[in-house]
């Protein structure tokens, strides 16, 4: 029996799904790579943090700006309206305590589409679930966010982990470009 949703229901659906992606943190084993619990919520401070400091800049409000942490080293990507609020986001990620390294991704130009963005978490999707589907890897530890077809990769990796995951990455129809934010172990 094959069940069929409206494509309303569908795409309903995927937004919901939206902010679910990229999430995944640690292991359930204690192997290389593994993160205790202290430095996810580490990760999580930090984000919060860069969050509310965004949020309370009215310069910042018409900016379509994403935050990933990931063992207390920020990506920022996205859009904002002018290099100087580009510099302001930087600036604001740099003065938060604890964080390692700061890498700004963030574009100066209008922000995406909503079908964009949705087109973007569906390259995620179909990314984590190629990436899950591999045996050489563990993709739980592995963070995917998608901006403007544009593949970042987060994660404490071995490079021969690294390569796969690239390979897989490169595999998937409609990814623009790949950048590595691994950190090497």
């Amino acid at each position: 029996m094959t069940i069929s949703l409206p494509r309303h229901l569908l795409l309903i659906s995927l937004l919901a799904l939206a902010p679910l992606t990229g999430c995944s943190t640690i292991t359930g084993d204690h192997g290389y790579g593994f993160r205790p619990a202290y430095a996810v919520e580490q990760d999580q401070t930090i984000a919060q943090t860069l969050w509310q400091n965004i949020d309370d800049n009215p310069a910042l409000a018409s900016g379509h700006i994403n935050v990933d942490v990931y063992n207390t080293r920020v990506l920022l990507t996205g859009q904002v309206p002018d290099a100087a609020a580009r510099e302001q986001v930087e600036k604001l990620a740099r003065q938060i305590s604890h964080v390692r390294d700061v890498r700004d991704e963030l574009m100066v130009g209008p922000n995406t589409s909503m079908g964009q963005r949705l087109h973007d978490t569906w390259l995620t999707s179909k990314i984590k679930a190629r990436m899950a589907a591999s045996e050489n890897i563990d993709a739980d530890r592995i963070r995917v966010t998608t901006e403007n077809g544009v593949v970042y990769l987060m994660g404490l990796v071995r490079p021969e982990e690294a390569n796969t995951v690239v390979s897989i990455v490169r595999d998937v129809d409609g990814v623009q470009r790949i950048v590595k934010v691994f950190e090497y172990i």
